[in-house]
């Protein structure tokens, strides 16, 4: 399989150790702390801005932390979001390109969201709301192909969760 293979992005529960044609960024000439220049890092779809709630009224992308390598992994542990060229001049330099990755873990961190600030915010917001069609309703992230840990899915985006039965808001 080439790594230049255009695709959809995966669908369906997926599985780690196995490869799967994800959405990448390349770093830039200035590259992010977590990775190297020219480096292809894996980030969730849709880009979008997070002003009202989040405060981030920039268009991004979040990381997507199951198909980072553990070296990204382990420098990206705050940043989980992703300008394609941010103020400080660190970003990307390419539209989105489906490279063939490997799952190398279910999700970030389970504390990565509980320490933001906008957090319970977020939580309260969406504290009524119901998974439709397996996407969260904040920002419309797919969730098909995340595994559901003691019966509940969390969002790889924001850190919202859901029960994996009902669908309901399953939040703290």
């Amino acid at each position: 399989m080439s790594d230049d293979l255009i695709s959809k992005p995966p669908t369906g529960l997926l599985e780690i150790g196995k490869f799967y044609l994800v959405p990448c960024l390349r770093a830039s000439e200035k590259p992010p702390i977590y990775a190297l220049k020219g480096e292809w890092v894996p980030v969730l779809l849709p880009e979008h801005e997070d002003a009202e709630i989040i405060g981030i009224p920039d268009r991004h992308f979040h990381l997507d932390f199951r198909f980072l390598s553990n070296r990204q992994n382990e420098r990206a542990s705050i940043a989980y979001a992703v300008e394609r060229q941010s103020k400080t001049g660190y970003g990307f330099d390419s539209g989105i390109t489906y490279k063939r990755k490997k799952m190398m873990r279910e999700s970030p961190a389970p504390n990565l969201y509980f320490v933001a600030s906008w957090f319970k915010t977020l939580q309260a917001r969406y504290k009524d709301s119901c998974l439709v069609n397996m996407r969260c309703p904040h920002r419309g992230i797919d969730l098909s192909g995340c595994r559901p840990i003691s019966g509940v899915i969390t969002c790889p985006a924001h850190g919202l969760k859901w029960d994996a039965e009902t669908g309901e808001s399953r939040q703290l």
